[in-house]
């Protein structure tokens, strides 16, 4: 089922974006909650422990952004 449905091309480009916008969401994500335990001062150690979890609270906010443009453009 799954197959059929992105080999029809309708849901494709929508799935392809939304897959960019995550790993957007991630690398962004990681990026600023590691230098901003850098910036306060926070051990290597510390850093890495919370850089997962602030990968994943970057995902979520670009998803966020993306399901927003996507509605701004299917709306107009």
């Amino acid at each position: 089922m799954l197959a059929a449905l992105g080999t029809s091309g309708v849901f494709t480009p929508i799935i392809e974006s939304a897959a960019a916008a995550i790993g957007a969401g991630v690398v962004i994500g990681g990026f600023v909650g590691a230098s901003a335990g850098v910036r306060h001062g926070l051990s290597r150690k510390e850093v890495e422990r919370s850089t997962l979890r602030d990968s994943y609270f970057g995902a979520v906010w670009v998803l966020a952004f993306w399901i927003l443009d996507q509605c701004i453009v299917y709306a107009t």
